[in-house]
């Protein structure tokens, strides 16, 4: 692997078809940016994330947050930059908080229906 690639590791807890385009937009990145993801399975069952962390020794991680992702945060990151989706401002501790308005996309699309009969 080259030296350069900086890892980072993306924690899951569900997949959805639905999610695809926003993985393969993380993937993209990826690729421009130099970095190898290393996905990280939490939909069943807890993981040992300072042993992952020992083990990868990632420059940072992407939490995608749900069921299983608890033990993610400030306490077992540390210092470690951190990116979540779908969860509240500040639930993990420090880190950047990306938010998908679910009810809102619900409205629009339901909005589009009504009108279009």
């Amino acid at each position: 692997m080259n030296a350069a690639r900086k890892r980072i590791l993306f924690f899951i807890s569900s997949y959805r078809e639905s999610d695809q385009h926003r993985y393969d937009r993380l993937y993209d990145a990826a690729r421009e940016f130099g970095w190898s993801i290393k996905v990280v399975d939490c939909r069943f069952g807890r993981v040992r994330v300072p042993e992952l962390l020992d083990f990868w020794k990632p420059e940072g991680v992407i939490v995608d947050c749900g069921s299983g992702a608890e033990d993610l945060n400030e306490k077992t990151l540390g210092k470690l930059p951190a990116v979540y989706f779908n969860t509240k401002q500040g639930l993990h501790g420090r880190g950047s908080y990306v938010y998908s308005d679910e009810a809102a996309i619900g409205s629009l699309a339901a909005r589009h229906l009504l009108e279009t009969g």
